[in-house]
């Protein structure tokens, strides 16, 4: 039992270490995460250790985390170009989507506007 606890435990603090790394990367902050270990709570290569220093695996690859060897572990500056370019992707398969949706509707080029423009009033 003693082991689900330390599981548990490791897996809750992994929870909140990406919490904290995705609020600073919202922030657009730069700044020095725990060790593997220290998050988890373990010393050694225990179990724990192992199922926290995936979550810092992941991170890295989509780009939340840099690692500097012997310094420790980053929370990457934002790439806003790239952040940029995916919400464009996001919004052009929303448009298609509501390309078709107005077709099936008879609804013109100037209902649409007409539509969007009031879902922006106020925001930019």
């Amino acid at each position: 039992m003693k082991s689900g606890k330390r599981i548990l435990s490791c897996l809750l603090a992994t929870l909140m270490l990406a919490c904290v790394l995705l609020a600073a990367v919202a922030c657009g902050e730069t700044t020095e995460t725990p060790a593997g270990n220290e998050a988890g709570g373990t010393s050694g290569g225990t179990t724990a250790e192992v199922e926290t220093k995936s979550p810092y695996d992941e991170l890295e690859k989509e780009g939340f985390l840099y690692t500097v060897p012997g310094k420790g572990c980053f929370v990457a500056p934002r790439n806003l170009e790239l952040l940029r370019e995916e919400n464009l992707k996001k919004i052009e398969s929303h448009m298609e989507q509501i390309a078709v949706l107005a077709a099936s509707c008879n609804l013109t080029k100037e209902d649409l506007k007409a539509m969007l423009d009031f879902c922006m009033e106020g925001k930019a």
